[in-house]
């Protein structure tokens, strides 16, 4: 071989190693980024819920990682303990374990976008609140707690309903209206229009944060509805949303360790007349329809006058007490009414029937 064919084979063969080497350094960055897209960073995860109770605690532990196997994100939730589940009555169907672990799944893999805490406020020997939330741009979880604690006092003394065993209401704030309606669709809910609701079978509510006023009240609103689910079981829909809807305006300062309480009501916002008696209470069925609005303003107006003077009182107390022989099903509409019309003679003006 002539010495010019041996210097161009030295060329190929410094050219093919060089090719080699090129490939290969490609290959290992190629991998890098896979192997960094497989394995995201240290986020949080719910934990399992401690069985017992703790003021205010806060639980935080690292996420478990995720793995990608055919473009599916496959979640390893072997270590996640699941919600405890209390039977609220003896019913058919009051706490589903299915949709406890729906909710649960549904928050494990939100948590992957925000890291979730869990805390637990202990509102008084027989009721506490378990919130699980992100971290939310406001602090007034002990405004929330006095409030109910607030109510429930309130209850007994105007309803003579109070607790008579231990609870434990499940609360899931979220950050936005997006962010709720994300996670109220994944659990197919049917809730349009909606920043707050309380899922009875499952024992969760849900509220999404706007304003601090505004999470404020839906929070109060929503944990009315539990309430009212404790105490008297499945109700009228006018009746359970005319109480969220009276006591979210509740308002309160401290007096030498006691409650003044007052209520921030604003009819204003009401654009046309309640409902009369006989349309409220005989649309059990439309409370999803055109006329939402006006049934909330028209319950509330109600459940206003019934609270609001005494002998009317009486009768919100009988037609509670009523529903509360029955948990597992909500009385008849026409029982709802005949109750109110053999007891009420004199109606104000603002109602017909």
């Amino acid at each position: 071989m002539s010495g010019k064919n041996r210097h161009l084979k030295h060329i190929v063969i410094v050219i093919i190693l060089l090719l080699v080497f090129v490939s290969s350094k490609l290959y290992r960055e190629n991998s890098l980024d896979s192997s960094t897209i497989s394995s995201p960073p240290t986020k949080t995860i719910i934990l399992p819920i401690p069985s017992k109770n703790i003021s205010a605690k806060t639980v935080i532990a690292p996420v478990l990682k995720k793995t990608k196997q055919a473009n599916n994100v496959v979640v390893n939730t072997q270590m996640l303990g699941k919600f405890p589940l209390k039977q609220i009555f003896k019913c058919d169907t009051t706490v589903d374990e299915s949709l406890v672990e729906q909710v649960r799944q549904t928050l494990e893999l939100y948590s992957y976008e925000m890291p979730l805490n869990i805390k637990t406020h202990q509102i008084n020997e027989l009721l506490a609140i378990r919130v699980i939330s992100p971290e939310l741009p406001i602090n007034f979880h002990q405004t929330i707690n006095e409030k109910i604690k607030l109510i429930l006092l309130l209850y007994e003394e105007w309803f003579g309903l109070a607790l008579k065993e231990q609870m434990t209401m499940n609360l899931v704030l979220l950050p936005s209206l997006e962010s709720y309606s994300d996670v109220i669709a994944t659990l197919s809910i049917d809730s349009p229009n909606s920043q707050g609701l309380f899922w009875a079978n499952s024992n969760f509510a849900f509220a999404a944060y706007r304003t601090e006023q505004q999470l404020e009240q839906t929070i109060i609103h929503e944990l009315v509805h539990a309430l009212n689910f404790y105490l008297i079981g499945y109700s009228s829909r006018w009746l359970t949303e005319g109480l969220a809807e009276y006591f979210k305006k509740i308002e309160f300062h401290m007096e030498e360790k006691r409650y003044v309480y007052s209520f921030n009501f604003d009819r204003s916002v009401h654009s046309s007349p309640p409902l009369a008696i006989t349309d409220l209470v005989f649309l059990e069925n439309e409370w999803d329809s055109g006329q939402r609005s006006h049934l909330y303003a028209s319950a509330f107006e109600l459940v206003s006058y019934l609270i609001k003077h005494k002998k009317e009182n009486s009768i919100l107390r009988r037609l509670l007490h009523k529903e509360a022989r029955q948990p597992c099903t909500k009385l008849e509409s026409a029982t709802y009414f005949n109750l109110i019309s053999e007891n009420l003679v004199d109606l104000s003006a603002d109602f017909q029937m």
